[in-house]
C-alpha cells in the first residue's frame, strides 16, 4: 500500500476536534484504534486516498519509519479504517515500513483482536522502530520449513544462520531412537558455554512462511531456559533430544 496520501484527515498525530474538519466518528475502526494506541503512548493519524483509508502509526519524522493499520475484508472491498468493524467480516492488517520504504506484515488479526495489534505496535515503537530485516544472503530461508523439517534441514539452515552472524540455534526434539530424531520440537539458542535461551517466536514463523521477515537477528535471543538442559542425545551440531528410546 502506498503511504502517499491524497488527503490527510487529521494532519497531526491525533484528532484535532476544533479545527473545523471531520474527525473519526465514534465506533469506527479509526476511532477505537487511535484511542487504544494513545493509551499506550503511540500516535496515529488517518490517511484517506480515494475510496481507501488507513492509519499511519508511530511515525518517526526523522527517519520516516512508521507502521500501517487498517481493516480489510477482501480484494473487492479494499481497505477502510473509517468504517465500523464487522466482527464476522473484518480483519486488522498491521505492517511496518522501514526507512527504505519496505512494507512488511507485522500481524493480521480478526476484528475483535485489536488489542493484539496495539500490543505489537507498541512493542515495535518502544523498541525504537527497528528495521525488521535479516542479511540478504538469508532471505531465501523464508518459508523453508513450510512443509515441516528434518534434522538434516535443521543442520543446514541453522548452520547458514550462524555463519551469517546469527545466534547458534538448536532444535530440541521429543525423542531420538534408532531411526533418528522425532516427535515435537522446540527451537532454542545456545551459547559457547552450552547454556540455552528462548528464541523470538517469529523466527519460527518466518522459517515456516507465516511472516515475511522476523525481527533483526540481534534480538532473536531471549530469556534463559529454566529447567534442565542436559539432553541425553545430540548430533553435536544443531539437534538434541529430550529422551532416548531404545528397541525392546
Amino acid at each position: 500500500m502506498s503511504t502517499t496520501a491524497q488527503h490527510d484527515e487529521l494532519g497531526q498525530n491525533g484528532p484535532a476536534p476544533d479545527d473545523g474538519r471531520a474527525c473519526e466518528e465514534a465506533g469506527t475502526g479509526a476511532h477505537v484504534a487511535i484511542q487504544a494506541l494513545a493509551a499506550r503512548g503511540v500516535t496515529a493519524r488517518t490517511i484517506v486516498d480515494a475510496d481507501e483509508s488507513w492509519l499511519i502509526v508511530g511515525h518517526d519524522t526523522a527517519t520516516d519509519a512508521h507502521a500501517l493499520l487498517h481493516l480489510y475484508r477482501g480484494e473487492e472491498d479494499g481497505t477502510d479504517v473509517n468504517r465500523v468493524p464487522d466482527p464476522d467480516r473484518d480483519n486488522w492488517y498491521v505492517a511496518t515500513v522501514g526507512t527504505d520504504g519496505l512494507e512488511l506484515v507485522l500481524t493480521m488479526q480478526p476484528a475483535g483482536e485489536l488489542e493484539v495489534c496495539v500490543e505489537a505496535l507498541a512493542a515495535w515503537a518502544d523498541a525504537g522502530r527497528p528495521a525488521r530485516n535479516v542479511p540478504a544472503e538469508l532471505r531465501d530461508l523464508y518459508g523453508r520449513f513450510a512443509d515441516g523439517y528434518t534434522p538434516e534441514d535443521i543442520r543446514a539452515v541453522f548452520d547458514r544462520i550462524h555463519r551469517a552472524g546469527g545466534p547458534y540455534l538448536v532444535c530440541v526434539w521429543e525423542y531420538a531412537d534408532a531411526h533418528g530424531f522425532g516427535g515435537n520440537s522446540q527451537f532454542y539458542a545456545e551459547n559457547a558455554e552450552g547454556d540455552h535461551f528462548e528464541v523470538e517466536p517469529d523466527v519460527h514463523l518466518w522459517l515456516s512462511g507465516r511472516t515475511e521477515l522476523p525481527a533483526p537477528m540481534c534480538g532473536w535471543v531471549c530469556d534463559p531456559v529454566t529447567g534442565p538442559t542436559d539432553y541425553p542425545v545430540s548430533d553435536d551440531f544443531h539437534n538434541y533430544a529430550r529422551t532416548c528410546r531404545t528397541a525392546d
